[in-house]
């Protein structure tokens, strides 16, 4: 799969004012191969989703999170409203009976986001799974993750910026283990919106920004 913007792109989950009154279960977004409950297991086959997923944009990428992640003051609500770049499904809030379960077999292949300008990221997920909701390594199979950008001047002094929030998580193939996690920026003050906590390969990456 490859998409080409030539300007802005945005990706925007569902979201509700009220869960409870109003619920919306699985509004996402998503680039790549599968979706949730998606069986692509053909011929006894351990592979569900396969293939490279490229994403191009000309100016900024801008993802915008949905409703229902389980967290502090709200752990009943859920509704796998997720914005993500990268094959399966990313069932963050569980499999319950108002979604439908999570996408079997493994996910394999690379991955690739450039941006013109900036990305900034809200509780997105770039990759084939999450360790919390895909457990085992061996669930994201093989395939590198690599997410570029001020691609327009990608030198010494261009301005594009990386920018996450505590809630996005990049992931690689086996969580690191069978594939390489690469940030690509002008230079490391490009990323010092980089959020406390933002989760990479399953770990909480906290990045000294340069003041």
């Amino acid at each position: 799969i490859t998409v080409v913007v030539a300007g802005d792109m945005t990706m925007v989950a569902a979201s509700t004012p009220d869960m409870t009154l109003q619920p919306v279960y699985q509004g996402l977004v998503q680039v790549g191969h599968g979706g949730p409950g998606v069986d692509g297991q053909f011929g006894g086959s351990p592979v569900s989703s396969q293939g490279d997923v490229t994403v191009l944009v000309g100016g900024n990428l801008t993802t915008v999170d949905g409703s229902g992640r389980r967290q502090a003051g709200d752990p009943e609500i859920s509704g796998n409203n997720y914005v993500m770049v990268g094959n399966g499904d990313w069932l963050r809030d569980g499999d319950e009976a108002s979604t439908t379960g999570t996408a079997p077999g493994q996910r394999i292949g690379d991955i690739t986001v450039a941006t013109g300008n900036n990305a900034n990221l809200s509780g997105a997920l770039v990759g084939h799974g999450q360790a919390a909701a895909n457990i085992g390594a061996p669930t994201i199979g093989t395939g590198d993750t690599y997410i570029a950008v001020s691609r327009t001047n990608p030198f010494y002094g261009g301005l594009g910026t990386l920018t996450t929030d505590p809630f996005t998580v990049f992931t690689s193939g086996g969580f690191g283990n069978t594939g390489e996690l690469r940030l690509y920026a002008p230079a490391r003050s490009n990323m010092d919106g980089l959020a406390p906590g933002t989760n990479m390969n399953g770990l909480p990456f906290n990045y000294d920004a340069i003041a």
